[in-house]
């Protein structure tokens, strides 16, 4: 879901599962999930100083940034499906 702020900073996440199901014998089903995401993040921002300086100069920030991450998550559960009684 990219998006644009009016600052030109921009936001993007990427996002998946994965979900594979396998039946053991006829009583276990086991599940493996993954799970992946990949957020990015990028802009810059401007800060002006509210002071003059003894000389009468104004000070002027600029500030780029931009953030990047992998995150993966997984499972593997066993579901008991069959009961004996």
């Amino acid at each position: 879901m990219p998006d644009r702020d009016e600052d030109n900073s921009t936001r993007e996440l990427l996002t998946g599962t994965l979900q594979l199901d396998q039946s053991l014998g006829d009583s276990w089903l086991a599940t493996l999930r993954l799970n992946a995401q990949s957020p990015e993040l990028s802009g810059s921002q401007d800060s002006y100083a509210y002071f003059l300086t003894p000389t009468g100069d104004t000070t002027l920030y600029n500030s780029l940034f931009e953030n990047k991450a992998d995150i993966w998550t997984g499972e593997l559960p066993f579901q008991l499906h069959k009961f004996w009684g």
